[in-house]
């Protein structure tokens, strides 16, 4: 199986959850899941890593937002366990996104 043709897992932080249900704008929210589908469905196209805070996971833009999330296994790959220090890593399939935050355009 490639790994177009994978369905990955969703996992969302609480920071993500919590900020997504403070946003009021419903269009921006749909936006925000629609791009969080689409990362589910190909987490590897085309997106840069972060960097700074942000290093060790990847960032894909919305609009002004970001949002920023990891592809467990390329983070256990390319030896970002260090940066993104998951709470039960081993017990987390592979075939996993965690979603960590969605941050606004100035503020990354």
């Amino acid at each position: 199986m490639s790994k177009s043709s994978l369905v990955f897992n969703p996992i969302f932080s609480k920071t993500f959850s919590k900020q997504l249900t403070k946003i009021r704008d419903k269009l921006r929210i749909t936006r925000i899941k629609q791009k969080t589908d689409e990362i589910i469905i190909q987490p590897y196209r085309n997106i840069e890593f972060g960097a700074g805070a942000y290093r060790g996971k990847r960032k894909d833009r919305i609009g002004e937002d970001r949002i920023i999330f990891t592809v467990c296994k390329q983070c256990r790959i390319e030896g970002h366990i260090k940066y993104n220090n998951c709470d039960n890593c081993n017990l987390i399939p592979d075939e996993t996104v965690r979603f960590w935050e969605i941050v606004e355009g100035h503020k990354y």
